[in-house]
């Protein structure tokens, strides 16, 4: 049985808000819906009918005493006012960050050319701080990411949904900037890159020059070899030629006749 409920009228008795219906009675077992007045105060009824709260909506069941739905109320309050609490603190945040946004522009701005210099002067060390500690630290790193590859993959969806619209602005305010400093990194990489490149290639050269050479001999040692066999091929065929030629009576003694030149 689903009622609609105001304040209770007797000790067993709940008065119904739904079009002009009064006096239905709950027993345990049904789950009443209390209106707006009922969800404000205790609920005490004098026959101790019990009511136990189900859901943020106001829907209670006839299974708890009174004194429990107001415990639960008493919760329910608790978590609207953190809800609140976390709500207004989060919003706050955001204005903060909203209204520092501009001086941090600004800072950055200000300072970018010694932040760049302290980044230079420090990327050697920092890069192999990094190295070692990823070294260090692979195995468990590896493990972490495996287990948490779900929620960090979700986290990272909502903070980009979050903040869609401010990364958005700040890479087009920056967009260039960030190709100046784009530019600048290849321009200053491009001569070690090409260095780089030209070592390999005329390393590359090499392994293919030795390996040609390589090549080039075992061709050379195969095709003497298949003269050489092929030599041996006749030289036999020629043996049993002359054993054919001497019968079959003395086909031995032919051929040492005629290897002895009698």
């Amino acid at each position: 049985m689903l009622v609609k409920a105001g304040i209770p009228s007797d000790a067993a008795t709940i008065m119904l808000q739904k079009f002009t219906l009064v006096g239905q009675v709950a027993t345990k077992g049904d789950i009443v819906q209390l209106g707006y007045d009922v969800e404000r105060q205790l609920v005490t009824l004098s026959n101790k009918l019990d009511l136990q709260l189900v859901t943020l909506s106001g829907k209670v069941e006839v299974t708890a005493s009174a004194t429990e739905l107001k415990v639960m109320k008493e919760l329910s309050d608790k978590q609207d006012g953190l809800k609140k609490e976390l709500s207004d603190k989060q919003d706050g945040l955001k204005k903060d960050f909203s209204d520092n946004q501009e001086s941090l522009k600004s800072f950055f701005s200000d300072n970018q050319e010694s932040l760049k210099k302290d980044f230079s002067d420090k990327q050697e060390s920092l890069k192999k701080e990094l190295q070692s500690f990823f070294s260090d630290n692979q195995e468990s790193l590896k493990s972490f990411f495996s287990d948490n590859q779900e929620s960090l993959k979700k986290e990272l969806q909502s903070f980009f949904s979050d903040n869609q619209e401010s990364l958005k602005s700040f890479f087009s305010d920056n967009q260039e900037s960030l190709k100046k400093e784009l530019q600048s990194f290849f321009s200053d990489k491009q001569e070690s890159l090409k260095k780089d490149f030209s070592d390999k290639q005329e390393s590359l050269k090499k392994d293919f020059s030795d390996k040609q050479e390589s090549l080039k001999k075992d061709f050379s040692d195969k095709q003497e070899y298949n003269r050489m066999e092929t030599r041996l091929g006749f030289f036999v065929l020629g043996i049993l030629n002359i054993a054919a030629a001497a019968g079959p009576e003395k086909p031995l003694e032919m051929v040492v006749k005629f290897f002895s030149g009698k």
